[in-house]
Order: C-alpha cells, then structure tokens, then sequence
C-alpha cells in the first residue's frame, strides 16, 4: 500500500478507515468520518486511493428523491491475496479476500526424501498450476511468504532458522522465477501463520481460537471466526512475547513432563 497519499495519513487513521469498510457490506464517507471520528476530508482521501489500488469498490446509493446520490464503498470482491506458508512441516497457500477471511487453500506433503530447496520448487510449481487453472492473477494484490526465522533482503536467505534445510536458499529469487508473479512481502508473521494453520480445520473458523508459537520465545495471536481480534490500534489480537531467557525451548518442555504426543494433543486443544 505503498502511496504518496496514504503517506500522509496516519497509519492508525489508515487501519481505522479500512476496518470500517471491512466490517460493513456498504458504507458512505460520511458514515465512516462518524464511526471513526476522522474528518470528511481524511476519510475521502483514503477511500479515494483504496479505489484507485482496487483495494475498494463503490456505487451509488439508490435513494426515492431527487439529488444528489452519495457513494456506498465496499471490498472489492474480486480482489485477493495469496499467503505462501513455509514455516509448517507441510508446505501451504492460503487464498484471503481483502478482509483476510480464508477463501480456499493449497497443502504440499513435505517429501523428506528429496532437499528442502527440491521441496519448495515443487510446492511453487503447485501453486502456478493452481493460480492458472483458478484464479484470473490480474485481480491478485500480491503474494506474501511466511518462513521460519529473518528474511535478510540483501542475500535473500532466512537467518536465525527455527529449524535447518532453508540455508542459502534465494526465497524471493526462487518464488518469482517459477510464480511469474512479484512478491509483496517475505517475513515470520505469527498472524498470518495462525490463518495458514486454521485453514486445516474449517470448523476452527467460526470459533475462538487461541494461537501459540513456539520459538525461541512464546508468542500468539486470537482468532475469532476466522478474523484477528483487535483491540487499541488493531494490536489487541497479538499475544505479549515470553522469552525463554537462557532456557531452550525443550528444556522447557521437558520440565513441564510434556513429551510429542503431549505437545500434539496440547496443540489442537481450544
């Protein structure tokens, strides 16, 4: 969302505008300027420009007078984004429209025979073959690629992995040159890794669902029916980070007498 116009408006005042279009089926400018206490002139700045990336759609509200009729804006709803998840033992595309709700998804049984380089082409191959078979890609609003540790933008690697196999590999390099298509973002994001994960599970959707990582600290996110509960600044969905200091995260699981069927168990409990 890269934009000199939405650059010169606050990033919460941003989010705030969106929301209101997300959780509305059509809404006017006037009605957004009430619900978030921003001025008209703010507001239509911002939905003018989600118009123009085609984040937005609009038409006009069907009144019995004469007059002028305002504009009821709307998602676009034929516009769409695709999360690649590379930090599950078995490789994902998620399909989200604008308002992050899980439209369809793609698994990829992680082969441990072949390297995991071997593994990642042949999932992007996957995915092509999905994109051209079901999706019309002039309607997507980009790809974003979840991996398991820092994406460093100057080599292209992942550093600080969680687990080995993704040494020296060229993510972005790699995804583009089989996806024929640019890549928006590549990072560790833990809520859209809780949306990749939930995709599995439908019935996951339409509950409250409390989403943990385990790293080299603990993190997690809320779901609820499928959308992150917000609270101030949309930041009320993000769980605080705990660190393990100077523990391993298995000498903390060892210490609580957790083993793999335990952690298993303990990871589909709602």
């Amino acid at each position: 969302m890269a934009s000199s116009i939405l650059g010169s408006i606050k990033k919460d005042s941003i989010r705030n505008i969106f929301t209101s279009i997300c959780e509305s089926e059509h809404i006017s400018r006037a009605q957004i300027a009430k619900q978030t206490g921003l001025s008209l002139m703010t507001v239509g700045k911002a939905v003018d420009e989600f118009l123009r990336l085609g984040f937005a759609a609009q038409e006009k509200e069907s009144k019995n007078m004469a007059g002028r009729k305002a504009g009821l804006v709307c998602l676009n709803p034929v516009k769409f984004f695709l999360i690649l998840d590379l930090t599950r033992q078995n490789f994902q595309m998620i399909m989200m429209n604008s308002s992050f709700c899980v439209l369809d998804h793609l698994s990829y049984d992680f082969d441990p025979e072949c390297y995991c380089e071997e593994n990642l082409c042949i999932f992007l191959k996957n995915v092509k073959i999905y994109t051209l078979r079901y999706l019309e890609m002039e309607h997507c609003i980009g790809i974003g690629i979840l991996v398991p540790g820092n994406y460093d933008e100057t080599s292209d690697e992942i550093v600080n992995l969680r687990f080995n196999g993704f040494e020296k590999i060229k993510i972005r390099s790699i995804a583009e040159e089989i996806l024929k298509f640019p890549v928006s973002y590549i990072k560790n994001d833990i809520q859209s890794a809780a949306l990749s994960n939930i995709a599995d599970f439908p019935k996951y959707r339409e509950q409250l669902v409390s989403y943990v990582c385990l790293r080299n600290y603990v993190s997690g996110t809320l779901l609820s029916n499928g959308h992150f509960l917000g609270g101030n600044n949309s930041s009320g969905s993000l769980l605080g980070k705990i660190s393990l200091g100077a523990y391993t995260l298995d000498d903390v699981i060892s210490s609580a007498g957790l083993n793999e069927a335990g952690m298993e168990a303990l990871s589909h409990t709602l």
